[in-house]
């Protein structure tokens, strides 16, 4: 087995890794997880790339212009140390941007290979079923689920659950909807009546677990997902009507069974029935407003990359609440739930240059390359665009710089990118 081999199977295992929950290592400690490890191995991936294949590497380097920009947001982000207070909160983000930055890399690298492009893709579909199945699991049996996770999971991930399962909702946080572009791609490709099936059967699950979930921003991905992936993947006019016509019978049927048996549900979530589920909305509102007087604070430069926390203010302490309540309004109330408000009071006008030019290079990479005819695969292209967009479209409303939330959008743009890469030849290298 060659070295661009056995690197890239360590490079897809730590990505796999990366999509699910941290479990502890050795020790209970945030520091040793499975997400740590994953960092380490993807890191050294890189350093090993560097050194010997540097001709290689330098080439992708300069020739793929999306690492220019990309390389010109890492600066413009690494800048607001000038201004950070506490330095271990900007580090902790420093090193999460540093990965994501690696994980974009070496998706253009090792997936310009065909064989590669192929293996990736069979991984995610088969860790979605895996998914899928996991969080219909957890939906049914939850008190048993929780009570096996606590033992190995990350504390702080297990608090999140119980806290959620104390108000009625299922969230393991995988973000299992994005899967749904590669479950239809794995059906249109393989052949069998069984395989189909059983497609269509982890799609139907798949939209159950998002109504049982009731999560709110779980519901959006899902319709986000839904309507890319009509607008840019569907071209004949009956395909589109009848997969909107199964798509709102679906969400209506789905709808009014839990709206009809369960107390909290993701209906009644989304219209704001309780008052309680304005309460997050206005809490993002008021992140957004302590966002601007951050930036007219500190303009330029912003106050530090993740020291949003030193200047919010954390109310939970000045309440009873238990262990679990106290961990959860802690951690929400000094996050803005909005990566442009994160950008703007965090880097300031510098890092939010950086970080627009940067996406509306992705949007324009995008846009045109249905139109071009030397992008190659446009089906399979196509699926990894629905999954990034559909993943940024998320970070608008909640946290996205951690591994965990943001690692799998890095991936997927770092996949895209291979497309575009490789477009002057029009085809992959075996």
């Amino acid at each position: 087995m060659d070295l661009d081999k056995k690197l890239f199977f360590l490079y897809l295992f730590s990505l796999l890794l990366i999509k699910l929950f941290p479990v502890y290592i050795f020790i209970e400690s945030r520091f040793f997880t499975t997400h740590s490890l994953s960092k380490i191995i993807l890191i050294l991936i890189f350093i090993i790339l560097v050194f010997i294949k540097k001709e290689d590497c330098k080439l992708l380097l300069t020739k793929n212009s999306i690492f220019h920009f990309f390389i010109f947001f890492f600066i413009t982000q690494t800048l607001s140390i000038i201004k950070s207070n506490n330095l271990l909160l900007f580090l902790k983000d420093f090193q999460n941007l540093l990965s994501f930055f690696v994980i974009t890399f070496l998706s253009v690298y090792f997936l310009r290979k065909k064989n590669f492009l192929y293996k990736t893709f069979y991984s995610i579909v088969y860790l979605g079923f895996f998914i899928v199945l996991l969080d219909l699991l957890f939906f049914l049996f939850f008190n048993k689920i929780i009570f096996f996770l606590q033992n190995f999971i990350q504390k702080e991930v297990i608090l999140n659950y119980q806290f959620n399962l104390m108000r009625n909702r299922y969230n393991l946080y995988l973000n299992s909807e994005l899967f749904l572009p590669f479950f239809l791609l794995y059906f249109k490709t393989r052949k069998g009546k069984l395989t189909k099936t059983f497609s269509l059967i982890f799609i139907f699950i798949l939209i159950f677990n998002t109504f049982a979930s009731a999560f709110r921003h779980r519901l959006l991905l899902l319709i986000v997902v839904l309507t890319f992936l009509i607008r840019i993947k569907f071209r004949k006019k009956i395909v589109k009507n009848s997969l909107i016509l199964v798509t709102l019978f679906l969400f209506f049927f789905f709808g009014f069974i839990f709206k009809n048996t369960t107390s909290v549900n993701i209906v009644d979530r989304t219209i704001l029935r309780d008052p309680a589920d304005l309460s997050s909305i206005e809490g993002r509102i008021e992140n957004f407003k302590l966002s601007i007087n951050l930036f007219f604070y500190s303009p330029i430069f912003g106050i530090g990359l993740g020291n949003f926390q030193e200047y919010s203010k954390d109310l939970s302490k000045f309440y009873n609440f238990d262990k679990t309540r106290q961990f959860f309004y802690s951690i929400s109330s000094t996050d803005p739930h909005n990566i442009i408000s994160k950008v703007l009071a965090e880097t300031g006008i510098i890092g939010l240059v950086g970080y627009v030019a940067l996406i509306f290079k992705f949007f324009q990479n995008d846009f045109f390359s249905f139109s071009d005819k030397r992008v190659y695969n446009k089906e399979l292209l196509s699926a990894f665009i629905v999954g990034f967009w559909g993943l940024f479209i998320l970070s608008l409303i909640t946290p996205s710089i951690t591994i965990f939330r943001g690692g799998w959008m890095w991936f997927f743009r770092g996949v895209i990118e291979t497309f575009y890469y490789k477009k002057k030849s029009n085809k992959l290298t075996q």
